[in-house]
């Protein structure tokens, strides 16, 4: 009869720490819970109710007692609870929101916090080991947000990131390290991965950003190994479960490791749906909905190597289930039923019996019974009631010292704006020359323009123009720019003169421009005199928009016109713009003009010593309105510096609104000495324009003599080239007519003896230009009349300003004291200068 052989020592030495085990996780742990008077909580979420339903779990035996229930807004989903097991977030799938509610102490009274926008169906939520980030998939949305967690457990109003992935996103699951997040999406077979930064709550790329899976499989959810760098994902329609280890790179199968979730020969429909882990780390169990089991996986040593146990037969549609903190309670949530099930999880037996599920209770929750929950009860905090002496730890605790700050920090503090004050009278002044500028300067003619300060009205042209980036519209200057929108969540904890924390929560938001460009051409600016050329290199240009369009990543523009990366808190939104001045525009410039240098005619060009360069498709009307509405705007923005500045230091001088020398007076003296600055400016501002503008008006009274002189100076040379032309050429008609007649008279012989005076003729003269002369004499009269016309009208506009000007209030005032008198118009009786007299019929 063969006999057993003895046990060795190891062999007894393994079955002694498995009893240990047993003992511990069964017996020692729920006693000490018991003990310590922390109860064991269960959530579940009764989606068609639209509530969450409260229960107590016996550590012991395992019963269940309803404490109460929770109405929500919507049909809730899943559920996460923040590491100090306070706040209880919960996904409300069928309104797309996110809400968080606070969790009282035994009770399990729970109380809404904040309903937040999230998504189209939020399936799945999940928090980083510190609590500061809530992560969402979402299954109809297809994306994955984040969303900041206030001190109070409240969710920001709005995500600090989302990120467009695909559809039926799944689950987010984080490493141990919280630096890898992983994203099953059932729709498309795929596993996104993203590095997660745990300080920012933000989601870089990986290299590998996904793992694409064989058409079929559907990734659901992930659970990960409580000691080691592996994470293992049940697929929903392959009904199986998969390991992969994580890299620096991402996931990386691990081969053979996919089991599956059925027993063999099963043939009905199924799918799977959720998987935890044991705590041990020995144990995996996934969910069967269809077969409506509960599928135990032993994991070896190594946490690579998945065995199937068996199948745990459980309520209709297990759609969730969870583990109690100490691992010996399994809890599987009936969507089919309504019932929730409650089983001992039972360790591999000393006798080598396998891992087991041995149920206890189950007890009617509600309609749809999506998700549940278990976890420890939070800890009551002690409250000191009212003329009670608190300990001195909590008053240390509590106690702030006071801040008193330093002339330095009062300085650097308020000085900041009463600069900021000072910079805008500048503006004010700067705004204040520009205009005072543009109405003392006249429009000139483009066939008029002198050489100085001049401005003039037109139209834009140009021989080959340039073809803007986006709208392809034949243009002489066009600037793109391509901005794109980022959002982000600011949370500011302070400490109010109690010692309370008060903490507040700003959405800072705004464009940053990726990418830009454009080009400028030389071009002309023609009007109803003629054309003058305009160099736009250094000029302020101010061109009309004829592009502005904002889209998603979903158009054709967001890459095509845009570059490839996108910018941090990125919303997945970019603005394109283009503005341009467009051939055949109606454009105003101003600027200093100068002879060019390949012909003798004159430029608009940049001047290093020129007041004003400016090239504008708004008419002057439009521009002395935008300078004025600056000129308020920046003295309203001063106003309130000073204010600010004035409240500030009296603040943190520790001095209260209404205290002597902190009152209404004090504002009014530092607005009073604010706007007697502001005075000043004008007065400065204005003198200086006034003598600008005397200056200007003798300059146009130069332009006439200089234009008189030119007159004086060409015409008789002109004249005289013409009718040195005409009298050679009157010779040469009457030495022709005297040919003729001889030829006539002579006979047929005696035309062969003219032949060298006609060779001699033509030598003398090969062509007679007498009439283009005296055409090109004619444009030139009239040329130089039309400069001298234009010249007496540019001089009579500068006087009709010019005295406006002075007898204009408060502008006389600065008139007198500049010199400046009333001015008469050029009247033509009054010039006293040589007649030149054209006369070639006397030739």
């Amino acid at each position: 009869m063969p006999t057993t052989p003895p046990e060795t020592g190891r062999a007894r030495r393994r079955k002694l720490m498995r009893v240990m085990r047993f003992c511990v996780t069964t017996l020692l742990i729920p006693c000490l819970v018991a003990m310590a008077g922390a109860d064991t909580l269960v959530v579940c979420s009764a989606a068609k109710d639209k509530s969450l339903v409260v229960f107590r779990l016996n550590p012991l035996t395992g019963e269940l007692t309803r404490l109460g229930s929770q109405l929500l807004t919507g049909e809730p989903g899943g559920l996460a609870l923040s590491p100090d097991r306070r706040t209880l977030f919960v996904a409300l799938r069928s309104t797309g929101e996110l809400t968080s509610l606070r969790v009282e102490g035994n009770t399990g009274k729970l109380t809404p916090l904040r309903v937040v926008d999230g998504g189209a169906d939020p399936a799945q939520i999940s928090l980083d080991r510190a609590g500061k980030f809530l992560l969402t998939a979402y299954y109809v949305a297809g994306k994955v947000s984040v969303h900041r967690v206030e001190p109070n457990g409240s969710l920001s109003w709005l995500p600090t990131q989302e990120l467009i992935t695909a559809e039926k996103a799944h689950a987010v699951s984080l490493d141990r390290a919280d630096e890898l997040l992983v994203v099953p999406h059932t729709g498309p077979s795929r596993i996104f991965q993203f590095r997660f930064d745990r300080e920012r709550g933000l989601l870089g790329a990986l290299r590998v950003p996904s793992l694409d899976l064989p058409a079929g499989t559907g990734p659901r959810h992930a659970a990960w190994h409580p000691s080691r760098s592996i994470v293992y994902i049940d697929n929903e329609q392959a009904n199986t479960v998969s390991a992969y280890r994580a890299t620096q790179d991402g996931l990386e199968a691990i081969a053979g490791s996919t089991v599956s979730t059925l027993p063999a020969g099963f043939q009905g429909v199924n799918s799977t749906a959720e998987i935890k882990v044991h705590p041990r780390g020995r144990m995996l169990l996934v969910s069967n909905r269809g077969h409506d089991s509960l599928a135990l996986v032993r994991i070896d040593e190594t946490g690579e190597k998945l065995t199937p146990i068996g199948q745990h037969k459980t309520e209709a549609v297990p759609r969730s289930f969870t583990l109690d903190p100490s691992g010996q309670f399994v809890l599987a949530a009936g969507e089919g039923n309504g019932f929730l099930e409650v089983s001992r999880a039972m360790p591999r037996g000393a006798d080598g019996s396998p891992e087991s599920l041995q149920q206890l209770h189950r007890v009617r929750v509600g309609d749809g019974l999506w998700w549940v929950e278990a976890f420890i009860a939070p800890e009551m905090r002690p409250e000191v009631q009212p003329g009670a002496i608190m300990p001195q730890s909590m008053q240390a605790m509590n106690h702030q010292e006071e801040f008193k700050p330093s002339g330095w920090w009062k300085l650097l503090t308020t000085g900041l704006p009463f600069l900021g004050a000072l910079l805008c009278l500048f503006g004010y002044r700067r705004r204040l020359r520009l205009a005072r500028l543009m109405e003392d300067l006249p429009t000139s003619k483009a066939h008029g323009v002198f050489i100085g300060l001049v401005q003039v009205e037109g139209t834009a042209e140009a021989e080959e123009p340039l073809l803007t980036r986006m709208e392809q519209q034949s243009c002489v200057q066009h600037a793109w720019t391509v901005e794109e929108e980022w959002r982000r969540i600011i949370t500011e904890t302070t400490t109010d003169s109690k010692g309370n924390s008060v903490t507040s929560t700003r959405v800072e938001s705004g464009w940053n421009s990726v990418d830009s460009g454009g080009g400028a051409i030389p071009f002309y600016v023609r009007d109803d005199s003629g054309l003058i050329r305009v160099q736009p290199t250094g000029a302020t240009i101010e061109a009309a928009e004829i592009f502005s369009v904002i889209c998603g990543t979903d158009s054709d523009l967001y890459f095509g016109l845009g570059p490839s990366s996108v910018v941090p808190f990125s919303t997945g939104r970019r603005r394109f713009i283009e503005k341009a001045i467009a051939l055949h525009a109606a454009v105003t410039v101003v600027g200093q003009a100068r002879v060019r240098e390949d012909l003798a005619a004159p430029e608009i060009a940049e001047d290093a010593d020129g007041p004003l360069f400016l090239i504008t498709v708004k008419t002057e009307k439009q521009v002395l309105s935008a300078y004025r509405w600056g000129r308020i705007g920046l003295l309203l923005l001063g106003s309130i510096l000073v204010s600010a500045a004035i409240f500030g230091w009296h603040l943190l001088d520790g001095k209260q609104l209404g205290e002597p020398g902190f009152n209404g007076w004090t504002f009014a003296t530092g607005l009073a000495a604010f706007w007697c600055l502001a005075v000043v400016m004008w007065i400065w501002q204005v003198f200086n324009s006034m003598v600008e503008l005397r200056n200007r008006t003798d300059r146009a009274w130069s332009l006439i003599d200089i234009e008189l002189k030119r007159r004086a100076d060409l015409i008789p040379g002109l004249v005289a080239c013409v009718q040195a032309l005409s009298v050679h050429e009157r010779g040469v008609q009457e030495m022709i007519a005297r040919l003729r007649a001889q030829a006539s008279a002579s006979a047929a012989g005696g035309v062969a003896g003219l032949s060298a005076g006609l060779v001699a003729l033509r030598e003398a003269y090969p062509g007679l230009m007498a009439n283009q002369a005296n055409a090109a004499l004619m444009d030139e009269l009239k040329n130089t009349e039309d400069r001298i016309a234009m010249a007496r009208e540019y001089f009579n506009d500068q006087v009709v300003w010019h005295n406006i000007r002075i007898q204009q209030i408060p502008d006389g005032l600065m008139a007198w004291l500049a010199g400046l008198r009333l001015r008469g118009p050029f009247i033509a009786s009054d010039l006293d200068r040589a007649e030149v007299r054209v006369k070639l019929h006397e030739i």
